[in-house]
């Protein structure tokens, strides 16, 4: 079996410390759910562009004083950041699941990061307006994220990053 080299010095030999192998299945799962976040971006990402006068609804609502044009620029500019931020976020997971397939652990921390403040900013997408199916996805993504984030922190999961350092 091979083994993993560790770094012992700049002028000593490379030394084994444990075996390589494939990813554990919980890392495995863990960039498929990645996949899944990539995809339900996307899904998030077509709900926006398709719910834009359910945006123009809630602006109007909470700006009254609004005319026409600001409230059209108002719709315009939030349904271009959704959609910026949509393909940022579907590159990223894709990205990032590549690199955790391979066992980076910067990836890891990466993802375990932006699947933390996700979970996070669930709470709030739930308490604005807006349409049912972008709460339910919203839910639905934070589920998926808080499953990733116990992958990622399974003994299985740690040791396989750990041996990659």
């Amino acid at each position: 079996m091979t083994q993993y080299p560790s770094y012992t010095g700049p002028d000593e030999p490379i030394a084994a410390t444990g075996p390589v192998g494939p990813a554990p299945k919980s890392t495995a799962l863990a960039v498929r759910l990645m996949q899944v976040l990539a995809a339900l971006s996307l899904v998030s990402l077509v709900v926006s562009l398709l719910s834009r006068d359910s945006l123009r609804t809630s602006i109007r609502q909470n700006q009254p004083t609004l005319n026409q044009d600001r409230l059209n620029t108002a719709v315009n500019v939030g349904t271009a950041f959704a959609v910026v931020l949509g393909i940022v976020f579907i590159v990223l997971y894709l990205l990032l699941a590549n690199q955790v397939a391979k066992g980076k652990n910067w990836a890891r921390i990466v993802t375990v990061v932006l699947a933390a403040l996700s979970v996070l900013s669930t709470l709030s997408a739930i308490a604005q307006p807006g349409p049912a199916i972008s709460k339910a996805l919203a839910v639905l993504t934070a589920l998926v994220n808080i499953a990733l984030l116990v992958l990622l922190f399974r003994p299985d999961s740690r040791a396989f990053f750990a041996h990659r350092r």
